[in-house]
């Protein structure tokens, strides 16, 4: 089986549900307060440690407690954190996350992720074999976001980019993405449209391999080669999505590190993700893979079959 490296974030989440958003100058009572380890980075290298490939996270953490905590629990969940470097003079990333309904509105403080150089993506790649996976995101500074996807791609690895927060996508960049994972929303922004069909055209014109987009609980649409395939959401009922999107983009990068064609990932990626929204939280909520395949076992889908 091949390595997985995710180049991205790390962040301490601090999470509250409430019944909706506070207005201008209004307090509210919140409920179910709780810190939890996340970051788009972080929540994907964990999915794809859960799913079982070798793991690597590439990042940044600050020299505060938080930090520690951080790279001990993405241990604990099989990642491992040789590459996560420590910044003295810096405090680990933050994400303020109210859940409303089921759904979150997030607000972002990069600290430390925005303190990754080229020389700690070198140092891991290094070490990287034509076949591994990375994946990356857009929660780091986007001139090392496009360094790791080409520095990637140049070695032979399968680069697998989820351009979240949205941002634009030009072809300089999508000709180093293998397989491009975004939702509707980001789709239409970076391409212009509102159609997903022609939106996942755009951006394999200019330069993306394959493109999936997700749509909630619609499923997804994937491209790749000359053909184009909808996949169904699992039926669940949502408590908390923070790292739904994640945890789909992390399995799918293990599917693809074991040698599974993109098709054959997805059906395991869906049914980690909806698992992950029956729960609350961001790391604490990503299935094992033997909870994924049970369910698909039980619901009558084929699973893949272990390397």
């Amino acid at each position: 089986m091949k390595k997985v490296f995710v180049l991205g974030s790390i962040n301490v989440d601090y999470v509250m549900a409430a019944p909706r958003m506070p207005q201008e100058g209004e307090t509210m009572h919140g409920d179910g307060f709780f810190i939890n380890g996340g970051g788009k980075g972080a929540n994907q290298a964990v999915a794809a440690a859960r799913y079982g490939a070798p793991t690597y996270m590439i990042a940044c953490v600050g020299s505060d407690a938080f930090g520690a905590k951080m790279v001990e629990d993405l241990r604990g969940y099989g990642v491992d954190p040789r590459f996560i470097r420590t910044v003295a003079d810096e405090v680990t990333g933050a994400a303020q996350i109210t859940v409303i309904g089921g759904n979150n509105r997030i607000l972002l403080y990069s600290g430390a992720n925005y303190r990754l150089e080229k020389e700690d993506v070198d140092r891991a790649l290094a070490t990287a074999e034509a076949g591994d996976v990375l994946i990356a995101q857009n929660e780091i500074r986007r001139e090392m976001t496009e360094y790791g996807l080409r520095a990637a791609y140049e070695r032979g690895l399968v680069t697998v980019f989820n351009p979240a927060p949205a941002r634009d996508l030009p072809a300089s960049l999508l000709r180093y993405v293998r397989v491009l994972v975004l939702n509707e929303i980001e789709a239409a922004q970076a391409a212009g449209t509102d159609d997903v069909a022609a939106a996942m055209n755009e951006l394999r014109g200019r330069g993306a391999g394959s493109v999936v987009v997700t749509l909630g609980k619609s499923g997804s649409r994937a491209a790749d080669g000359g053909e184009v395939r909808d996949f169904s959401a699992i039926r669940v009922q949502a408590v908390d999505t923070t790292a739904a999107g994640d945890t789909f983009i992390g399995v799918l990068g293990g599917g693809l590190a074991e040698g599974q064609a993109l098709f054959g990932c997805i059906p395991a990626a869906t049914v980690a993700s909806g698992l992950a929204v029956t729960r609350k939280g961001a790391q604490c909520s990503v299935p094992a893979r033997a909870e994924t395949e049970q369910y698909m076992r039980e619901h009558g889908m084929p699973v893949p079959a272990r390397p």
